[in-house]
């Protein structure tokens, strides 16, 4: 008889620190691997009421867009209701999950990387290599890496960026993470999920000396 094969992650235990309202998927998918799944949000997004306009080029401007990248599930979220996109638009998406989110609103992305979700793998995109007179409206976070606005306008395009939402620190009560901490000692932590600068500092200042 065939043994029944072994999950791939049994025994495995994974601290997941995405967001609270976003981490239950790969919780869910961490223990359909066999593993335990131990949630401790680390930052929080919050939209921002009035969405900030940021521009670099001179020559950008209040007009259309001809391309909107959405940098993020969260940058659909909260930016999709200030954007204007016409029939002449053609929208990106980061990767794939964003992509998804964005034809959950109803919305085809035109480029999406076919390999990957950073700025870099949407920066290899052919449609996205030279862009003389091509306006760009960039739909992000606060704070966020310079590397996709800079590269597209050192390639010509005209770039904009709007930012929607904003990365903070949780306001945890005294001894949050206190459970985390003893389970972290007495039967271990096999790995923890760190998916952006943000989340290493704030998982940093919310740890203890033990920690």
């Amino acid at each position: 008889m065939i043994p029944a094969p072994t999950p791939a992650l049994t025994s495995f235990t994974v601290l997941v620190t995405r967001p609270a309202d976003q981490n239950t998927a790969l919780c869910e998918r961490i223990e359909a691997m066999g593993g335990a799944a131990i949630p401790l949000p680390a930052v929080v997004i919050e939209p921002l009421v009035e969405p900030v306009l940021v521009s670099t080029d001179p020559r950008a401007g209040a007009h259309a867009h001809d391309v909107v990248i959405f940098v993020s599930q969260n940058a659909v979220l909260h930016g999709l209701k200030a954007v204007s996109l016409t029939a002449a638009t053609r929208v990106a998406a980061i990767g794939k999950s964003t992509a998804a989110a964005l034809a959950a609103a109803g919305i085809q992305p035109a480029i999406v990387p076919e390999k990957g979700f950073t700025s870099e793998a949407l920066l290899d995109h052919a449609d996205l290599q030279s862009g003389p007179s091509v306006r760009v409206l960039i739909v992000r976070g606060g704070a966020g890496r310079g590397i996709l606005e800079d590269t597209l306008a050192a390639r010509g395009f005209e770039v904009e960026c709007l930012e929607v939402y904003r990365r903070v620190a949780p306001q945890l009560p005294a001894g949050a993470t206190a459970g985390v901490e003893a389970r972290w000692t007495e039967t271990g932590i096999d790995m923890v999920t760190l998916t952006s600068g943000e989340i290493l500092h704030n998982l940093n200042a919310m740890l203890t000396d033990q920690g």
